[in-house]
C-alpha cells in the first residue's frame, strides 16, 4: 500500500518512471533502517525482540519518509529512518507512561509523533537535484534542505509553522467534541464495562445468548461421578473414589462461581431459567467456570 501511495503520487508514468522508483526506493531504505533501529533499541532494553515494537518501526519508517520519499536521497532515507524509530520508541513511552493514555496500537506515537517527524524532515534533507526534477527546477535552491544549503527561513519556517497550525486546529476541534460529550456524559464507558473490556460488554464475544438446553449443556455440561474414563480403561477402588470426591467438589465449586447466562436467570434450586430481563446484562457476562467445565 505504501508503495502505490509513494510510488503513485506521481499520478503518470510516462515521464515520472524514474521519480517512482526513487520514491519507492528511499520508502524502502527508510521503513528498513527504521525497523532495524527500533528493534536494536528494544532488544537492548528488553533483552529480547518484541514483535510490537519491530512492526511499528517499520510503520514509523514509512510514515517517517513519506512527505520527503521523492525529495531526498538514499542517504537521507537511511538517516529519516534511522531517526524515525527513536521518535517512536520515545513518543510511545511518554504517551503511556507519562501523559497515561490507553493507546493500544501506538496510533499517537506512529502517526502523530512520526508524522510531526515527517513534516519536518523534508526541510532538512531535501537535495536540490529531486526536488528540481520533482516539483520546480527554478525553486530548487530556494526549496532545499537546510543540509544541503537551503535557508532555514525557508522551507523549515514553512515546516514549523504548518505543524503549529495543524495543531491548533485539531486541538480546538477536539477540545469542543470532547467536552461537549464529557457534558453528556458520553466521554466513557462504565467503569464494569473498562473492567471486563469492550469486547464483552458491547460486542458480547464472550458467552452468546442461547435459549435451547442443548445449547446449555454445552456450557454447564452434565457429570457423572465415579464414571470410567472415555477410553474405556479401568480404574482402582481407590482411583474412583478420588475421582467422585474430586468431580463433587468441582460440581460445588461450578454451582458457586458460575454466573447466570445471559437471557436466563436461577431458580430455588439453582437451575437456569430462561427470562425477558436483561437489566443486569454486563454482570452477566463474566463468567467463571472451573477449566472442566470448559
Amino acid at each position: 500500500g505504501w508503495y502505490g501511495f509513494n510510488g503513485a503520487s506521481t499520478l503518470a508514468i510516462v515521464g515520472y518512471a524514474g521519480i517512482a522508483a526513487h520514491a519507492m526506493m528511499t520508502t524502502t531504505i527508510s521503513a528498513a533502517t527504521s525497523c532495524l533501529a527500533t528493534s536494536m533499541i528494544s532488544y537492548r532494553h528488553h533483552r529480547k525482540l518484541n514483535p510490537s515494537d519491530v512492526c511499528n518501526g517499520i510503520l514509523a519508517g514509512l510514515v517517517g519518509v513519506t512527505s520527503s520519499c521523492s525529495t531526498c536521497s538514499i542517504w537521507g532515507a537511511f538517516f529519516i529512518g534511522l531517526f524515525a524509530g527513536p521518535t517512536y520508541l520515545g513518543a510511545s513511552f511518554l504517551i503511556t507512561n507519562v501523559v497515561r493514555l490507553d493507546d493500544v496500537v501506538d496510533a499517537i506515537a506512529i502517526h502523530g509523533a512520526c508524522g510531526a517527524y515527517g513534516l519536518i524532515v523534508p526541510a532538512l534533507f531535501a537535495t536540490p537535484y529531486y526536488y528540481g526534477i520533482t516539483y520546480d527546477p527554478q525553486r530548487k535552491e530556494r526549496c532545499a534542505g537546510v543540509f544541503y544549503g537551503g535557508n532555514p527561513a525557508g522551507s523549515l519556517k514553512a515546516a514549523v509553522a504548518t505543524f503549529a497550525a495543524i495543531v491548533a486546529a485539531v486541538a480546538t476541534a477536539m477540545t469542543i467534541l470532547f467536552a461537549s460529550l464529557r457534558t453528556l456524559n458520553l466521554h466513557r464507558v462504565s467503569p464494569h464495562a473498562e473492567r471486563i473490556g469492550l469486547d464483552q460488554a458491547n460486542h458480547i464475544s464472550f458467552v452468546p445468548r442461547t435459549k435451547s438446553s442443548r445449547q446449555l449443556s454445552e456450557y454447564f455440561p452434565a457429570r457423572k461421578r465415579g464414571s470410567p474414563s472415555s477410553s474405556g480403561s479401568t480404574m482402582s477402588r481407590q482411583d474412583s473414589s478420588d475421582l467422585a470426591a474430586g468431580n463433587s467438589t468441582n460440581e460445588a465449586q461450578q454451582q458457586s462461581n458460575a454466573k447466570v447466562l445471559p437471557g436466563w436467570q436461577r431458580d430455588n434450586n439453582g437451575n437456569n431459567q430462561e427470562h425477558d430481563d436483561n437489566e443486569n446484562f454486563e454482570s452477566h457476562l463474566t463468567v467463571k467456570t472451573t477449566e472442566a467445565t470448559w
